[in-house]
């Protein structure tokens, strides 16, 4: 949608088609996985429900490898360079396999480290006029584990911490370097 709320009559995605200079192609449902994808490295790739296609260029991450012949060789998943970052276009709900490959991907694009995890944890790294740190908070009610590279105080307990971090369900860890 452009500023007053109406469609681009030209662009099917209006301004993230102008600012990152791809092109949109085909839209399709599929919630029986007749829609075949995979990396560039060829292993395969699980999306899910709908698919959004764009054309592909070398910023794909992941094309369309079967289905049906109109759509084979479109772009699922791009990685676009906008400005000092980049916009990731996502044309699907991927598999939690999938879209943690694409969440390490894009971290170390843009030279993000991430402690080893084990468990269902959130990582949030924050930088600022305080330092440097890692929220963490698990969220799968379970038992989970976080590995420090380097030694943290927890803010909240004052504990310092290093090495491997166990976390009980719902912890919330906030980790200064």
């Amino acid at each position: 949608r452009n500023a007053d709320g109406t469609r681009y009559r030209d662009r099917f995605h209006g301004m993230l088609e102008s600012l990152t200079g791809a092109r949109w192609a085909y839209n399709a449902p599929d919630r029986e996985s007749r829609i075949q994808a995979a990396w560039q490295d060829g292993k395969a790739f699980q999306g899910n429900t709908w698919y959004e296609m764009w054309d592909a260029d070398d910023d794909a991450l992941v094309k369309v490898t079967g289905g049906h012949s109109a759509i084979e060789g479109k772009a699922l998943v791009s990685l676009k360079p906008v400005g000092k970052g980049w916009v990731l276009l996502l044309g699907t709900l991927p598999s939690e396999k999938d879209m943690d490959r694409i969440l390490r991907l894009v971290c170390e694009k843009s030279g993000v480290a991430l402690p080893q995890v084990e468990g269902d944890v959130m990582v949030c790294p924050r930088r600022g006029e305080a330092g440097e740190g890692l929220v963490l908070v698990e969220y799968g009610c379970g038992e989970a584990a976080v590995t420090l590279d380097a030694p943290m105080t927890d803010l909240l307990t004052g504990r310092r911490l290093q090495g491997k971090i166990h976390l009980k369900p719902y912890d919330v860890l906030v980790l200064q370097a």
